[in-house]
């Protein structure tokens, strides 16, 4: 179940980076920062949680 819990933050980080990607390419450079920063901590945080907790 664990494995489950791990890897559902990671698709979503991998969900997230390519929508950053998609607005650096539009030039939109503060929001892709933005949402790089938002999904990183989204996803760490349940995995340092589930296996440090």
């Amino acid at each position: 179940m664990k494995i489950i819990f791990a890897i559902v933050p990671i698709l979503f980080l991998y969900y997230m980076s390519t929508f950053a990607a998609h607005n650096w390419r539009r030039r939109n450079k503060l929001a892709a920062v933005g949402i790089v920063l938002i999904a990183l901590s989204a996803a760490v945080l349940p995995i340092i949680l589930i296996f440090l907790g």
